[in-house]
């Protein structure tokens, strides 16, 4: 694992070593065993690394024999030893033992097309001096990040936005849309970047940049399959364990101790479970727990511990940790982002380096194989259209007249409740994709942001499913989701917050088989009646018993429905950005509506309602504001309490 970054310019000017150095310095935490960087007239690029592989040999950027094919590597390539040996047999002699020189000598046997080739997760750069060009790809799930700019006199590219802000002249300016997305969604989504001058390479596509003319072509290398595979639910069961088997014990290959992530859910579960079948000691697990039984699962990753034998750690996370430490994980997000989980990550991933330099994952589970409630919420609004307007109009009114104030101390029954809301508030005419959003978003999104930014970024979102058609509406709304949802929010959540911590983390469940096998399982093999995850399930009672596999869904969140409000600093920081001057700002910065943010946030300190989600936005984007666009953004905001920002 690694950080890159690189640069070609079109002055007639040579790249400078130095400038290389300056970008590579904001990357250390993403490498902090070595560094070093290459540069051949205008182009020139660098690595700092995470040594996972081969860790004496193994430096960055790689090169061919006679030094025409140069790759910069940030991730994993699974499939690395089965290609080895390919390029062996052809030939091909290395000086390595890692997967990144496999890069190299796949590009020179099969050329673009050796991207095809790749089983991994990755985002990397490679330059052909013959050929005069630089590619960036990225992989296909989207667990690596790629920023890149262009501008009239240079291309530049990044793992992270803070090399190409603090070491190139390009503009600050703040996209207003990408503002806009992340109050309706958490997050920019697709290729918008919350600055305009740097955009984001998608998940699986590649860009080739003519070192010549400056010119950049991007295309999609990789599309999912419209055809759906015909097995029997005892042959899908097969075949998925020899995946998911393969899978484990490929993400296993490492030159350094490998731990796990355990929320006590299903796939976290699971994956722990397949490598205590790889290990012949304890493997070492780490959960985040807290003080609220509604939120924290420390119960079931005990219970789940104690099935499997797991050396185990608990990270108990108090208000007082996340308060602390916020301005410092919005500087490594970089851009706005508000799922909340990122805290308990960066926590959990704090404590597992002490002991580990890998973490396995479960990510990639729920959105392959159906686990969310929404889609179980789904089946209830097309079950809800079919039937008589007159009986839809009655439902809508009766539920509409019930007040949820008096659950807000009951989350569960307070979601729920919600949720039959939503699913009757669902627009009739919209497609499946607005219908979605309209059942699982903010139905106030129309009272924060204009009904035009709206259809803007409902046209970006879905732009992700790129002609998929699937075999029905549920279908497509899967494919939607692994699309978006996982590389925008969880993987980008997983990547800044491990690599805070200098952490690899691994997904097994969206490891390149595994991903294209689910993808082509017919809807009904994942969620059958009130079933989520139908066939996973089945699969994984071979590891777990039935009471830990089949228990209620838990989400890997944080207790913020009652911290944002009883807790004295985090309340004050809603007061801050959501009620304070900052928030005007929003107005003129992203064409937010900062009156009806200020009103919803009054009600829910007010305990009229549990909506804590905006005004935990208002504190994510007022840090971020004050952080990057306030000020400099080269190091993160120092104590708040001490500094003046608060209730300014």
């Amino acid at each position: 694992m690694c950080g890159i970054a690189g640069i070609a310019q079109f002055d007639g000017e040579p790249v400078q070593e130095e400038l290389l150095w300056k970008m590579l310095k904001w990357l250390d935490h993403r490498g902090p065993d070595e560094a070093g960087v290459w540069r051949d007239g205008n182009v020139g690029m660098g690595t700092t690394r995470l040594s996972i592989l081969d860790l004496v040999s193994g430096r960055q950027p790689i090169a061919n024999e006679d030094e025409t094919v140069w790759v910069s590597f940030n991730g994993e390539i699974y499939n690395f030893l089965d290609l080895r040996r390919t390029l062996e047999q052809k030939g091909h002699r290395f000086r390595t033992r890692t997967d990144t020189e496999v890069v190299v000598h796949a590009y020179e046997e099969w050329n673009e097309d050796f991207i095809r080739r790749l089983k991994g997760m990755f985002g990397f750069a490679l330059v052909d001096l013959h050929a005069k060009r630089l590619f960036l790809a990225r992989d296909i799930s989207g667990e690596k990040p790629l920023f890149y700019t262009q501008q009239a006199r240079f291309f530049a590219f990044a793992s992270e936005l803070k090399s190409l802000l603090h070491e190139l002249p390009i503009s600050r300016e703040t996209d207003p849309l990408a503002i806009q997305s992340f109050f309706a969604f958490s997050r920019p989504v697709g290729e918008l970047c919350v600055f305009r001058a740097i955009r984001k390479l998608l998940p699986a596509q590649i860009l080739r940049l003519d070192l010549e003319t400056g010119k950049v072509s991007i295309t999609d290398y990789w599309h999912a399959s419209n055809e759906k595979a015909v097995l029997t639910l005892e042959e899908a069961e097969k075949r998925l364990l020899r995946l998911l088997e393969d899978a484990v014990e490929r993400f296993l290959i490492a030159d350094v101790p490998v731990g796990a992530f355990l929320s006590g859910g299903t796939d976290s579960s699971a994956v722990v479970a397949m490598m205590r079948e790889c290990f012949d000691q304890p493997v070492k697990t780490f959960t985040a727990v807290y003080d609220d039984p509604h939120i924290s699962e420390a119960q079931e990753a005990q219970r789940v511990a104690a099935v499997l034998g797991t050396d185990h750690h608990e990270i108990l996370i108090r208000p007082d940790d996340v308060f602390k430490a916020i301005p410092k994980l919005i500087w490594h997000l970089e851009e706005p982002f508000a799922d909340a989980s990122f805290i308990p990550a960066y926590f959990v991933a704090q404590r597992a380096r002490q002991f580990v330099k890998v973490a396995l994952t479960g990510d990639g589970g729920d959105e392959l194989f159906g686990g969310y409630d929404s889609y179980l919420a789904w089946r209830m609004l097309e079950i809800y259209r079919r039937l008589p307007r007159r009986i839809r109009a009655a439902g809508k009114g009766a539920v509409d007249t019930l007040s949820l104030q008096f659950l807000t101390p009951y989350p569960k029954i307070y979601h729920y409740f919600s949720g039959l809301k939503r699913v009757l508030g669902a627009t009739d005419g919209e497609d499946d994709i607005a219908a979605f959003q309209a059942l699982t978003g903010d139905t106030s999104l129309p009272d924060l942001i204009s009904g035009e930014a709206l259809q803007r970024l409902l046209k970006l979102r879905r732009a992700s499913l790129n002609g998929y058609e699937g075999e029905n509406a549920l279908d497509r709304i899967l494919f939607f989701q692994f699309r978006g949802l996982l590389p925008e929010l969880f993987f980008t959540k997983v990547d800044r917050m491990s690599m805070a911590n200098s952490l690899e983390c691994r997904s097994p469940l969206v490891y390149r088989d595994v991903m294209e096998f689910a993808l082509r399982l017919p809807v009904a093999l994942k969620i059958r009646g009130t079933r989520r995850k139908y066939l996973l399930k089945r699969v994984f009672e071979k590891f777990l018993p039935r009471d830990i596999l089949y228990r209620p869904k838990k989400g890997f969140t944080i207790p913020f429905y009652r911290w944002l409000r009883e807790e004295a600093n985090l309340r004050k920081l809603v007061e801050t950005y959501a009620l304070g001057q900052r928030a005007s700002f929003l107005a003129d910065l992203g064409g937010v509506n900062h009156c009806y943010l200020r009103e919803v946030t009054q009600a829910y300190l007010a305990r009229k309602h549990n909506h804590w989600v905006l005004p935990w936005k208002a504190v994510c984007f007022g840090i971020w504001l004050d952080t990057f666009v306030e000020r400099s953004g080269r190091t993160p905001l120092e104590d708040l309490t001490s500094n003046g920002l608060l209730n300014g």
